[in-house]
């Protein structure tokens, strides 16, 4: 799956804005910000409307998977708060020292993780049916 736009699409740190999550795995913390860059930039939405909107795309993957998610006001703040981090490291990112390339590797190592919206007792939740 090629999560990369084109080079004016080009977003530091991240690579680039995708007009939609698509794959076969549950989202990562780098798609969600792709996706909220994409709407950001090209749809002209604001922070919260398109963290909204990634939510509801976020909740349709946990959903296929049938895993309980927390509640969508739950998960926009999430969402806000990577898109702070990102915005407070580039307000730096031209200064070129140790201390400021560690939190630039440690967020581009998050950027693989798993955007985690499981439900805190999905494990109880979740019933096998035989």
């Amino acid at each position: 799956m090629d999560t990369r736009g084109s080079i004016k699409d080009d977003i530091w740190l991240i690579g680039g804005s995708i007009d939609s999550i698509s794959g076969h795995k549950l989202p990562s913390n780098g798609q969600v910000l792709t996706r909220l860059f994409y709407l950001l930039r090209h749809d002209g939405k604001s922070i919260k409307d398109s963290a909204a909107a990634v939510t509801y795309e976020i909740v349709q993957f946990w959903d296929m998977a049938r895993i309980p998610t927390k509640k969508p006001y739950n998960i926009i703040p999430k969402i806000q708060y990577l898109h702070e981090w990102y915005r407070k490291l580039q307000t730096s990112y031209t200064k070129r020292s140790t201390t400021q390339e560690k939190p630039e590797t440690d967020f581009k190592i998050i950027l693989d993780y798993l955007f985690d919206v499981a439900h805190q007792d999905a494990l109880s939740m979740i019933t096998i049916n035989n």
